[in-house]
C-alpha cells in the first residue's frame, strides 16, 4: 500500500493542497479530516462498514430511504476507492465529495 496508506496524520501542507485541489476551505478540510479519522479508527482508512456509518451521517444521505442507501453504499464505496485497495484514504474520500 505504500507510504500514503501508512501515514497517520496530515501536515498543514497536505490540508492546504487538498483545499486547493477540491475548492473546500482549509478549515472545512481540517474538520472533515478529524471526523474521518474518528470514523476510520487506528488504521486511518475506512473499510466499507466504517464508510457506511460515516457516509450515512451526511445531510444528503440522511434524506434517503435507508434501504436505498444500503443498496447504493457498495457502488459509492467502489467509486471513491480509486486505487482499488478495499479501503478509503482521506484524500480518496475528500476528492469524491
Amino acid at each position: 500500500m505504500g507510504a500514503r496508506s501508512s501515514r497517520q496524520s496530515y501536515q498543514q501542507w497536505d490540508l492546504n493542497e487538498l483545499s486547493r485541489q477540491t475548492g473546500i476551505p482549509v478549515d472545512q478540510v481540517h474538520q472533515l479530516h478529524q471526523q474521518f479519522m474518528k470514523a476510520a479508527g487506528r488504521d486511518g482508512q475506512l473499510d466499507q462498514r466504517e464508510f457506511m456509518n460515516f457516509y450515512s451521517r451526511f445531510p444528503g444521505a440522511q434524506q434517503q430511504d435507508p434501504r436505498y442507501m444500503q443498496q447504493q453504499i457498495p457502488r459509492i464505496y467502489r467509486t471513491f476507492d480509486r486505487d482499488n485497495s478495499g479501503t478509503l484514504s482521506f484524500d480518496e474520500f475528500l476528492s469524491a465529495v
